[in-house]
């Protein structure tokens, strides 16, 4: 319906509810019989006016609900009862047959009040049953009685039989029955009350309220009616003066509702433009005069809404008690959503206007909100950094230009033993971190802003000192201000492992010259000095090979047992040096070669599928063979078990004796030599020897991938 049309009927209804005035006044002033008192038509007028205009004010102020129409339809029964004390048949009869349909109009009124409609089942059948009681009993008993309350007036038209029995019959069990129709929608209005939340009460109370104690009083005037007629007409008096009030309280709701519109003035006041999203939600609370109303912003980003708190919300859709009105920009566009008391909804007009207010506050407060949630997010990923920071294994350390500390992470903490305090920051990182003996030369090459990698001492946790690979690298903080970042790590293990990789290889350089200076010492006094005489013996069988045959023969004789020895000595240094068993037949018979020349009983074991990589073997025979030779030279032991077996991708090695124990790698070549033939290999060898309790020599070595050997005079 457009606004034309909207006032044009309510035009028309004022014009109707003046009319009834009219006809009312024309009607009371011209009875023949029973005239009215001023005093009874000024009330009689009130009641009807005040429920008339208020009816026109409530259908203006929201068309959609049925209140004010409701508020009229009260009006229009009040005045057609006052048509009782016509002279005319027809106009008497009319109003007194619808003279109780003031009570099942009020009785519709407060059922549907606030919303204007019937909200279950149960409230139709009620207020139906009282439209009905309200016809029948005032029909039924204008059937059987000419005029009721007035000898003088007119007969009605609807009489048929003069029966004042049956008309007091059907007066008092209509009496009975409304009493207990309107005591129990007196209990269902007290009872709605009670389970409404606060706010669905001082939206209630003006009508509901109210209109429950005017009908407790008529209910009461109806059950007194059977007993006492004075008692009846007090009541009846009290609850016509609360009927009478009954527009008022609501005028007076209207009142409130204009009086908290204009505190939506307020509201723009106390929300500044500074405003969080939390104090607009405390404003929009007082000026709905509900503490339970919710404010979440949208945020485009998030495709949502976000609480005061930053946090995501969802929006209701299935309470009961609470609703959600949206605020939008003029363009459309999602601002924020309000969610309050369903309650709220009856006070269109003040929620209108808070969702205006609610608009234009939250329009400057939109970006705030999303630049919290931005800055939320920043601040999550800024922890997330420093903790990834934190955790890194590098070391980092940020310095200003001058080389004072700024902040560090936990690894270099823990690696160097230091508080990150206020106590540490400031001082000079060289000062901090840094050993004293290098400390000069690191504040140079920090000072200098050299940007290459540099390694220097650092204190340890444990009173030491590490080495330390590090590397200053120039940034800009938040502030725009130039800083240095140190970032580097422990790399004490690595050069560990540089010194045992250098002092290997001169171990094995020199146990290849010792190895060189044994063959040549071997050499020189076995087989060497055999071919010498050899040569000297077939010089001198020359000379006398025609002189005197068989003193050549004799001499040759002896010359051919020397070349036996000579080659049966320089096949056992061409064994010594590699054998040849374990090229042409493997790893088991090679070490079986070497049990059957132990002085000491071995018990061999051997859990392979197939050859090893050639490397492999080897460094196994050398394994074996270098233990069995040091058990043989210092174990004194009884018995020696040899086991070779093959575990996932890699060979295990085991020489166990029961002898006296005591072997270490670290003063012997023999062992260090084995170690550094494993190691070659990415093996590991260990040895376990507490005095008294026998020698274990372990070896292991990985099969996927073998590096190229060691030379084989290597140990």
């Amino acid at each position: 319906m457009s606004w034309f049309t909207r006032r044009r009927t309510l035009v028309a209804w004022g014009a109707a509810a003046l009319a009834g005035v009219v006809v009312t006044l024309i009607v009371q002033l011209g009875s023949h019989h029973m005239r009215p008192t001023a005093v009874e038509i000024a009330v009689d007028l009130v009641v009807g006016l005040s429920f008339a205009t208020t009816g026109l004010i409530a259908w203006a102020r929201r068309p959609e609900n049925n209140t004010g129409r409701l508020l009229l339809a009260v009006s229009f029964a009040w005045f057609l009862g006052l048509l009782g004390v016509a002279n005319d048949a027809v106009v008497y009869t009319i109003g007194q047959a619808s003279g109780a349909l003031v009570l099942a109009a009020f009785v519709h009124l407060a059922l549907a009040y606030p919303g204007g409609r019937l909200p279950t089942r149960r409230d139709r059948a009620i207020v139906g049953a009282g439209y009905a009681l309200a016809v029948v009993a005032n029909v039924l008993i204008l059937v059987f009685e000419p005029h009721p309350d007035c000898s003088k007036c007119a007969t009605n038209v609807f009489f048929v039989s003069d029966r004042p029995g049956a008309a007091q019959a059907v007066d008092t069990a209509t009496n009975v029955a409304a009493a207990i129709l309107v005591a129990v929608v007196v209990g269902m209005l007290v009872a709605r009350y009670r389970a409404a939340t606060p706010v669905a009460r001082r939206v209630f109370r003006p009508i509901g309220l109210t209109g429950a104690a005017a009908l407790a009083f008529l209910a009461a005037s109806f059950a007194a009616g059977t007993i006492d007629q004075g008692v009846q007409d007090v009541l009846a008096a009290i609850a016509l003066i609360v009927l009478t009030s009954v527009p008022f309280w609501f005028l007076a709701g209207l009142l409130r509702s204009r009086l908290a519109r204009g505190g939506v003035a307020q509201l723009l006041l106390d929300v500044r433009e500074t405003a969080s999203l939390e104090e607009a939600q405390d404003g929009l609370r007082r000026a709905l005069n509900d503490p339970g109303v919710m404010l979440a912003a949208w945020v485009d980003e998030r495709h949502g809404y976000v609480d005061p708190n930053g946090k995501a919300f969802e929006v209701p859709s299935d309470d009961v008690e609470r609703v959600a009105t949206l605020v939008a920009s003029e363009s459309g566009d999602h601002l924020a959503v309000i969610v309050h008391d369903r309650a709220l909804l009856d006070e269109q007009e003040l929620l209108d206007a808070v969702a205006v207010a609610a608009r234009l506050a939250l329009h400057r407060n939109r970006l705030q909100a999303e630049l919290r949630a931005r800055l939320d997010e920043l601040q999550r990923e800024r922890d997330f950094m420093r903790d990834v920071v934190n955790a890194a294994p590098a070391f980092f350390c940020v310095v200003d230009l001058e080389g004072r500390v700024r902040r560090f992470n936990d690894t270099l903490a823990n690696a160097c033993g230091v508080v990150d305090d206020e106590a540490t920051r400031g001082r000079y990182i060289w000062d901090v971190f840094v050993a004293p003996v290098d400390a000069a030369v690191f504040r140079e090459c920090v000072l200098a802003e050299d940007g290459g990698e540099h390694q220097h001492l650092f204190r340890s946790a444990g009173g030491g000192v590490i080495d330390v690979a590090w590397v200053m690298t120039p940034i800009q903080d938040s502030e725009g201000l130039l800083r240095l970042v140190l970032t580097g790590g422990d790399v004490s293990e690595r050069v560990r492992h540089a010194d045992e990789l250098r002092r290997s290889r001169s171990r094995l350089v020199d146990a290849a010259d010792a190895e060189r200076r044994r063959l040549e010492r071997n050499l020189h006094d076995g087989a060497q000095q055999r071919l010498v005489s050899l040569s000297l013996a077939l010089r001198l069988a020359e000379s006398k090979l025609r002189a005197d045959p068989e003193a050549a023969s004799a001499i040759l004789g002896g010359a051919g047992e020397e070349l036996a020895l000579a080659l049966r000595e320089l096949r056992e240094l061409a064994r010594g040096l590699h054998p040849a068993i374990l090229t042409d037949r493997g790893l088991e018979p090679a070490l079986a070669t070497l049990v059957e020349r132990s002085v000491v009983p071995v018990e061999l074991e051997v859990d392979l599928d197939g050859r090893l990589p050639g490397p492999v073997e080897v460094a196994i025979f050398y394994v074996v063979s270098e233990s069995l030779a040091n058990v043989a030279k210092y174990a004194d032991a009884q018995t020696v078990a040899v086991r070779v077996a093959a575990s996932g991708d890699a060979v295990v090695v085991e020489v166990a004796d029961d002898g006296v124990g005591g072997a270490d790698e670290r003063q012997g070549s023999g062992l260090r030599g084995l170690s550094d033939r494993v190691e070659a290999l990415d093996g590991r060898l260990v040895v376990e020897s507490p005095a008294g309790a026998g020698t274990r020599v372990l070896a292991t070595m990985p099969l996927a991938r073998v590096r190229q050997p060691v030379p084989s005079d290597a140990g």
